[in-house]
């Protein structure tokens, strides 16, 4: 893997499109896995982990040996414990019902590495479960199938990207994925977008069109190798014209002083 690629949030249109390219290749080797989905707080994270315009794909590194936030259910650490999970990640198959969520701002996720994958049908949120002993023996190991439902699992893995949802369908995936956005944010009489003071965007969802554009990580491979790729190169190439063109009118103004 190449330095940059440690980096959280790429530095520059170079680095943002060989990190698509990394991310496409992942997807396309999970083939039909389905999708998983994971709603992020930048601002728990820190600073380091809040993306800039070019991070539409973000990484992030897990923290080893966490409690869960809050540390206000046993059921979850009791679970996270016995199964012996090192750095567990919350997610979920199912498609979201927004762009934004309780936990934040949603994504697809993409665990990369040597991770593990814990699933119970029986338990669709874990942070409302209570006896642990009536469900541990329900886990299994591995990707959970269409019978998994919308449970969600524990990812154990210490790195992963984020794919902006919100970024991937509405601006680089093309106009026929933009009808997944149910409603666009409001706009103020200036044509700004308003936001929250939060900033997250709470847009809704159409989840029937959702899940049939992108029910595999192969769908993500082939949107993030055309269209993503394709725009954001036409980015750079503007970005160089426009770092041309001022270069040329300071030498013609250095000129002009000599």
């Amino acid at each position: 893997m190449k330095l940059n690629e440690l980096m959280t949030s790429p530095n520059d249109y170079d680095h943002a499109i060989q990190r698509i390219g990394i991310t496409a290749d992942i997807c396309e080797k999970m083939g039909n896995k389905p999708i998983l989905y994971r709603q992020i707080k930048y601002e728990f994270y820190g600073d380091k982990y809040t993306p800039n315009g070019l991070a539409l794909v973000t990484k992030v590194t897990a923290m080893p040996d966490r409690k869960v936030r809050g540390d206000h259910n046993n059921a979850q650490n009791f679970i996270v414990n016995k199964l012996n999970i090192k750095n567990p990640v919350w997610a979920t198959p199912y498609p979201p019902e927004g762009t934004v969520g309780r936990f934040g701002e949603t994504h697809i996720m993409v665990p990369i590495g040597n991770y593990e994958i814990h699933h119970s049908a029986e338990v669709a949120d874990m942070g409302s479960q209570e006896d642990a002993d009536d469900f541990i023996d329900s886990y299994t190991t591995g990707w959970p199938g269409q019978e998994h439902g919308d449970s969600e699992v524990i990812v154990d893995c210490e790195e992963y990207y984020l794919i902006n949802l919100y970024d991937f369908i509405r601006t680089y995936t093309g106009k026929k994925t933009k009808e997944i956005i149910k409603n666009e944010p409001k706009k103020d009489r200036f044509g700004r977008e308003s936001k929250p003071a939060s900033h997250l965007r709470f847009v809704d969802l159409n989840k029937k069109m959702l899940e049939a554009k992108f029910r595999t990580y192969n769908q993500v491979a082939w949107y993030l190798k055309n269209p993503v790729t394709n725009y954001f190169k036409f980015l750079e190439e503007k970005q160089n014209e426009r770092n041309a063109a001022l270069r040329g009118k300071t030498q013609g103004t250095r000129g002009e002083q000599d």
